[in-house]
């Protein structure tokens, strides 16, 4: 049954996640300086995506790296993990960073970005799902979740 207050938050989450994508579209920037939003390469064997990308169809060349790029915030204890691995013939998990800018540290911002760095390793096709979780907990119907359709060619 769907009650006001479950309403609510699905509506909240929703939101949440527009405006950090919107956020996303605002400080984007490709390898020519320009602002937007899309898949930006920050060198010919890198692409880099962030929350705009969700959803959608990226594609990669065979030994070229995905870094996807998610805000996070350390202090709520929530970190992006795999929601299950992708199909490691064609794309396999390469570690992954958080960073702040130094604007961010300076104000001692609780907010960052988590790099999660993915090498394509065969031709073919997967799916790639994130989650906002809390580590050792296991994925939860209310987390936050980023996925893309992977296309190695």
């Amino acid at each position: 049954m769907n009650t006001p207050q479950k309403s609510f938050k699905i509506k909240a989450v929703l939101g949440g996640m527009l405006l950090l994508g919107m956020l996303s579209l605002g400080c984007a920037s490709s390898k020519d300086g320009r602002s937007g939003s899309g898949q930006t390469a920050s060198s010919d064997n890198e692409l880099v995506v962030g929350l705009a990308e969700a959803g959608t169809v990226i594609e990669l060349r065979v030994g070229q790296i995905l870094l996807v790029n998610l805000p996070e915030s350390p202090s709520s204890g929530r970190v992006w993990q795999l929601v299950r691995r992708p199909d490691q013939m064609v794309i396999m998990p390469d570690g992954n960073r958080f960073d702040q800018t130094e604007e961010q540290k300076a104000r001692k911002d609780l907010i960052g970005m988590q790099h999660l760095r993915f090498e394509a390793v065969g031709i073919g096709e997967a799916i790639l799902t994130l989650a906002l979780v809390r580590p050792g907990t296991g994925v939860s119907t209310s987390d936050e979740r980023w996925m893309g359709q992977i296309q190695v060619r």
